[in-house]
């Protein structure tokens, strides 16, 4: 594939409301000819849509006198830890309660248990991106979520037409937490997002992994890195509960000597760490929502939901706190713009505009002139670099010795002939 070619893209909504039934709700199709291929989303059958109608009715209220936003889910989660299986879960929870849409970010993929309305695999084609740009899977992963980030303005108009519609949007990610967590893409469109909707992070947490303290507390900090890189509502999901109970996390949480206690039994360099760390970490243990779910049972997915919905208020102060940082940064770039002009006027009443040109090309290389300056003030700014100046004694007297060559040959020339 031409990188530097880009997708054309045609939006051909095919129904106005995700309670028809059909094939596909949007379809946005590329004509470029490569990985990028087409976007193409819908509910694929009846039955989703008229969960999401039926969850209508019982909310009360017709899409067109619901004004409240739709919450927007983006469910991470360690490869394993049954993130896919809990969207799915969420997505059976909903479906009889509240219209929502789930939306598919993970490109490598075979097949998603759930009905999607827009899915990444139809915009772009994970294996022809490896193939032709001669990458591995993560690679592949990586800039298949690239390319999809690109066209996101199409994805947030796609969400637009139905806002009014549903409660919530569910975004599951790739397997691999590090594509979404540390990759560009995923601040993009997690960014554009909470710019547009109330947003929250879901952290899917394997509880039957992380019944040793070292494991929890790399999970731990993990969740408060991506805590920490968002800045969103955040909760932790204590999967698999119905495999081990989640009691030992929770504790561990709340109760630092419980958790000293588990690590009472090691004295190596890591449990001494991993100690250190949970002190580090009781602020962020002590406002952070968790709760224990299964996604096999579905026991927990109610008290899930109170601590979302709890989570989309709090997004309020979190958008506030956006908006005064944003424009602190604008006033910030705007003083420095200031400031740096103000410095260029002071320099130009001081020293003149030539010293000025004099000093820039100096320090940059890059030669400034007026388009009226004539060729010899051209001519004395250049002699003022020394290289050019030696450059151009060497070349007149190169001229000087060649024209006296020629002298010499034509008298020659001369003398013969006249002989």
């Amino acid at each position: 594939m031409d990188t530097n070619k880009t997708a054309v893209m045609n939006i051909i909504p095919s129904c106005e409301s995700p309670g028809e039934s059909g094939a596909s709700a949007v379809r946005v199709e590329s004509r470029d000819e490569g990985a990028t291929l087409s976007v193409a989303s819908g509910i694929s059958d009846g039955t989703h849509a008229s969960a999401a109608s039926h969850g209508r009715e019982m909310s009360g209220s017709s899409c067109e006198t619901k004004q409240k936003e739709p919450l927007c889910i983006i469910v991470l989660g360690m490869a394993g830890s049954g993130k896919t299986s809990f969207v799915k879960r969420l997505d059976s929870h909903l479906n009889i309660r509240k219209p929502h849409y789930v939306i598919n970010l993970d490109p490598a993929v075979d097949s998603v248990p759930y009905m999607s309305y827009i899915d990444i695999r139809d915009t772009v084609n994970y294996k022809e991106v490896m193939k032709q740009y001669g990458l591995g899977p993560n690679g592949g992963i990586v800039t298949s979520l690239n390319l999809f980030s690109t066209m996101f303005d199409d994805v947030l108009k796609l969400i637009a037409k139905r806002e009014k519609e549903v409660d919530y949007i569910i975004f599951d990610t790739p397997g691999q937490i590090e594509v979404f967590n540390w990759s560009a893409s995923g601040s993009i469109i997690a960014e554009a997002l909470a710019a547009t909707y109330p947003t929250i992070i879901i952290y899917v947490l394997d509880t039957v992994r992380s019944t040793n303290p070292q494991t929890f507390m790399s999970n731990m900090l993990y969740a408060c890195s991506i805590l920490y890189k968002y800045k969103l509502p955040f909760i932790i999901a204590m999967n698999k509960i119905d495999i081990v109970d989640c009691k030992y996390a929770e504790n561990w949480l709340q109760d630092y000597d419980e958790f000293y206690d588990a690590l009472s039994s090691e004295s190596t360099y890591a449990a001494n760490l991993t100690r250190s760390l949970s002190l580090a970490l009781e602020e962020f243990y002590s406002t952070i929502k968790a709760c224990g779910v299964s996604a096999f049972t579905g026991e927990g997915m109610d008290a899930f939901m109170r601590l979302a919905d709890e989570a989309a208020i709090e997004f309020e102060d979190y958008r506030a706190d956006c908006e005064t940082l944003k424009r602190k940064k604008k006033l910030e770039n705007e003083k420095r713009q200031k400031n740096i002009l103000g410095k260029i006027d002071r320099d130009l009443q001081e020293e003149g505009l030539c010293s000025v040109r004099k000093a820039i090309r100096e320090d940059t290389d890059i030669f400034l002139s007026h388009a009226s300056e004539s060729e010899e003030e051209r001519e004395e700014l250049d002699e003022d670099d020394t290289e050019e100046k030696k450059e151009l004694e060497s070349f007149q007297s190169f001229l000087t010795s060649h024209k006296t060559k020629m002298e010499n040959q034509r008298k020659k020339f001369a003398n013969s002939t006249n002989q």
